[in-house]
C-alpha cells in the first residue's frame, strides 16, 4: 500500500517557482501545444531528454547561459510532477547549475529542435492552406447562392453555415500554425 501511495505521489502536480524569462515561458507554452500536452507534460519530457544526462551537457549549458545573462527574468510558478521536480534537482546538482538555468536552456533547445522538425511539414501545410483557401472561396459562393435560392432561414442554408464554420476554423488553424508555429489540433473544430 505504501508503494502505491508513493507511486501516486510522484506523479502528483506541484507548483515550483523558477526565475525564467518570458521567452522561456513562451517556449514551454509552445512545446505544450506542439506535443499536445500540459505544462506538466513538458517538464516530464525535458528532464528525461537523453542529452541532459551527458557529462558534456554542463559545458553547453554554461556557454549558452553566459549569452543569456542580460535577459530579464521573473519569478513564475510552474506546474510539474514531483518526479520531474526531483529529476530537475538531480540534473541541477549533477551539472552544478541552477534549476532555472537548466529550464531556460533545455526549453530553448527543444523548441529549436522541434521547430526544425516542423519545417518540412510547414511547407506542405502552406500548400494545403492555398487549397483550403480556394475551397473556402468556393464555399462562400455556394453559401451565397444557396441563400439566394432558398432564403436565409432554410434548414439547408443553416446546415451549410455549420460547414462554413468548420472550413473557416481549419483555415485559421493552418494560418496560426504557419504564422505562430502552433500545430493544428486534430481534435479542434
Amino acid at each position: 500500500m505504501d508503494n502505491d501511495r508513493q507511486a501516486r505521489s510522484s506523479d502528483d502536480s506541484i507548483r515550483v517557482t523558477l526565475r525564467i524569462s518570458d521567452d522561456c515561458r513562451n517556449d514551454i507554452l509552445w512545446l505544450a501545444e506542439y506535443y499536445n500536452t500540459t505544462q506538466k507534460g513538458v517538464f516530464d519530457r525535458l528532464v528525461r531528454l537523453p542529452f541532459c544526462h551527458d557529462p558534456d551537457f554542463s559545458i553547453l549549458i554554461s556557454a549558452i547561459s553566459e549569452t543569456r545573462k542580460e535577459i530579464v527574468k521573473t519569478r513564475k510558478a510552474q506546474v510539474m510532477s514531483r518526479e520531474a521536480h526531483r529529476m530537475l534537482g538531480a540534473l541541477a546538482k549533477k551539472h552544478n547549475m541552477a534549476r532555472d538555468v537548466l529550464v531556460e536552456v533545455m526549453s530553448s533547445m527543444v523548441r529549436t529542435i522541434a521547430a526544425a522538425d516542423l519545417k518540412p511539414v510547414l511547407e506542405k501545410h502552406k500548400e494545403a492552406l492555398k487549397i483550403v483557401n480556394a475551397f473556402l472561396a468556393e464555399a462562400n459562393k455556394t453559401e451565397k447562392n444557396l441563400g439566394e435560392l432558398l432564403g436565409k432561414s432554410d434548414p439547408i442554408v443553416n446546415r451549410f453555415g455549420y460547414v462554413m464554420v468548420y472550413i473557416e476554423n481549419l483555415f485559421v488553424s493552418i494560418s496560426r500554425e504557419i504564422e505562430e508555429g502552433i500545430p493544428v489540433d486534430p481534435e479542434e473544430f
